[in-house]
């Protein structure tokens, strides 16, 4: 899901480059392509969303300290 996620995300712009924006339906059939489809649809696109919800820094601390407590297993 993480190689292809351009692909995924580039349905939203690859026609402004020139590209394919249907790229991603190379992947379908493979096991997480509903996860990477919602991914970069509902999640993804929306943080570029100027207007959208934007949580405080200290939300996301958690999350950070979380992540990098064992980062070998990333």
């Amino acid at each position: 899901m993480i190689a292809a996620h351009q692909d995924f995300q580039g349905q939203h712009y690859y026609e402004y480059l020139g590209l394919d924006p249907s790229a991603r339906e190379k992947y379908q059939g493979a096991e997480w392509y509903a996860l990477a489809e919602q991914f970069a649809d509902e999640w993804d696109q929306t943080s570029f969303d100027p207007d959208g919800p934007k949580p405080p820094l200290d939300h996301f601390e958690p999350m950070v300290r979380r992540v990098f407590a064992h980062p070998h297993q990333i």
